[in-house]
């Protein structure tokens, strides 16, 4: 039986380690929250990985089903919460279907759920996908 490779690791530092591999730093720390692209199709996540360390309260990873994303404007299908100073917040979906994002995967770290500030420092974050 053959394996097939995840397509995608996506990190937040917006560079790639290995295909697939994206690291997108969700910041400016402490600004206007920025929204990153993960996907501009449909994808379906299968794990994410969150390094919450340099922060002392507890971040909100939301994540949309959009190509584009303009902070503050959207609500989220889904949004995950960060424990503060959690230096290795790891969470997995069935690796099977995943969690299915129909038409795109944008993502970005805010301070609270509907809001628009970026966390006070950076939060480094890596996302596995597959088409």
């Amino acid at each position: 039986m053959a394996v097939t490779p995840f397509q995608a690791i996506y990190s937040v530092n917006l560079s790639s380690a290995f295909p697939g591999f994206y690291t997108p730093d969700l910041g400016p720390a402490g600004g206007t929250a920025v929204g990153h692209q993960i996907s501009a199709s449909a994808v379906k996540v299968h794990r994410i990985r969150v390094d919450n360390s340099a922060n002392a309260a507890i971040t909100i990873l939301e994540l949309h089903n959009l190509a584009s994303l303009t902070v503050g404007t959207a609500i989220p299908p889904h949004e995950i919460s960060v424990p503060a100073s959690e230096a290795n917040f790891v969470i997995e979906f069935p690796a099977v279907n995943g969690l299915t994002f129909a038409t795109a995967l944008s993502i970005v770290a805010v301070t609270a759920r509907g809001g628009t500030t970026a966390p006070g420092a950076a939060v480094p974050c890596e996302v596995t996908t597959k088409a």
